[in-house]
């Protein structure tokens, strides 16, 4: 009995499989052996149904350009629908960046010239006020004014046409949080 580990002698359990099965807690299915087909059941399956079983339909394969432009973009920061497209902006490295974007949330060109934001500051009585210049990429116009935090403020977004101030082309208002 030195050689034989059995550990309930009453049971005979060698193994955690067979305590579990002594104790009631598993059973023990015999395994099933496969079915093979027979002769008859090969012969019954016409060989052009086999050939379309077996190769499935190739996919319609789209051009590489067409697929990227179907894809929609996402749009990076706080985001404002604007006519057919969207306004995204947000603080990169303490300044203000706003993009373009169109309906597929890719990047555009601004249909506007300049842009002039405003915002009432916690740490100071009057507001602060910076302009966006074009620059960082398509469609994005950067401030040049560094944004002290906290970041949560009621934003005024004033968008020019041309170089005139007397003519803003679209005015639009936002909870900035960052």
């Amino acid at each position: 009995m030195a050689g034989d580990r059995t550990y309930f002698p009453a049971m005979k359990i060698k193994t955690l499989t067979g305590l579990l099965v002594g104790l009631g807690c598993v059973q023990m299915i015999p395994a099933q052996p496969t079915p093979t087909p027979t002769t008859d059941a090969k012969k019954s399956v016409p060989k052009a149904d086999a050939k379309a079983k077996a190769a499935p339909a190739a996919p319609v394969k789209k051009d590489g350009k067409q697929k990227k432009e179907d894809e929609i973009g996402q749009i990076q920061g706080m985001t404002l629908p604007r006519g057919t497209g969207f306004i995204g902006l947000q603080i990169v490295n303490g300044v203000f960046k706003l993009t373009t974007y169109n309906a597929k949330k890719k990047p555009v060109a601004a249909d506007f010239t300049r842009v002039v934001l405003r915002w009432n500051a916690p740490y100071q009585k009057l507001p602060e006020r910076t302009q966006l210049t074009p620059g960082g990429g398509l469609g994005s116009f950067t401030s040049e004014k560094i944004v002290r935090p906290p970041h949560t403020f009621r934003l005024s977004i004033t968008l020019f046409t041309g170089d005139a101030d007397d003519a803003p082309a679209e005015n639009l208002s936002l909870d900035f949080s960052a």
